[in-house]
């Protein structure tokens, strides 16, 4: 949504861009990194004139998309530590922590598909954490969110397949810490297998629209 409202301004920077190009030549920048491919990567975006272009879009991505999901994010989580009994500096102070003592910060500079993986696998772990019905499981809702949640760590990333059994394997373990019987843990389970299945369809959708069966 940003990129679409901010398209007529980067329409008009990759325009003074590749006009700069026509009249001095293809500037002679070089990116020094070891990976080769983002070395061509960076050559070919110069010599077509996007690189400004794709600066400015980094920027209106940071600011206006990431930077705000990271904050409402803070903010969950420090409601989350003072509704698990932590006071307002001791809740400030580790919100404070997590957000500017971990690579969040940094990561928050660019679109980062990893960021949205830990904050999806966030949310499906305090849908099973938080939420207890009378018997000790988390209710049918949050079973299936926490799916829901999980199944978007792998819609996202690939490294999905392996929150997924995490995920799996916490809600077995801390329900069989309750004193259900195995038979009931797997009977709740499925309302967090069948919560995966419409990330999961997307994901194999999306896969199959852009680069075919």
């Amino acid at each position: 949504v940003p990129l679409f409202i901010f398209d007529p301004v980067l329409d008009r920077i990759e325009a003074y861009s590749k006009a700069k190009i026509a009249r001095e030549g293809v500037p002679k920048e070089e990116y020094r990194i070891d990976k080769p491919n983002r070395q061509k990567f960076f050559q070919l975006v110069q010599e077509r004139g996007l690189d400004l272009g794709f600066g400015a879009a980094t920027v209106v991505t940071s600011v206006f998309f990431m930077a705000p999901v990271m904050a409402w994010f803070l903010v969950y989580f420090y409601g989350l530590l003072r509704r698990r009994g932590l006071d307002a500096p001791q809740a400030t102070g580790l919100t404070m922590l997590f957000g500017f003592g971990t690579p969040l910060l940094f990561r928050t500079s660019s679109l980062n598909h990893n960021q949205f993986v830990m904050y999806w696998m966030f949310l499906a772990f305090v849908c099973l954490w938080m939420p207890r019905a009378v018997n000790g499981a988390p209710s049918l809702s949050s079973r299936l969110a926490a799916g829901f949640f999980g199944g978007l760590t792998l819609a996202t990333d690939y490294v999905g397949v392996t929150t997924l059994p995490l995920l799996y394997g916490y809600f077995v373990v801390s329900r069989r810490r309750t004193g259900a019987s195995w038979s009931t843990v797997l009977r709740e389970s499925l309302a967090l297998v069948a919560g995966t299945l419409p990330p999961i369809a997307f994901l194999l959708y999306s896969q199959w629209a852009m680069y075919g069966n």
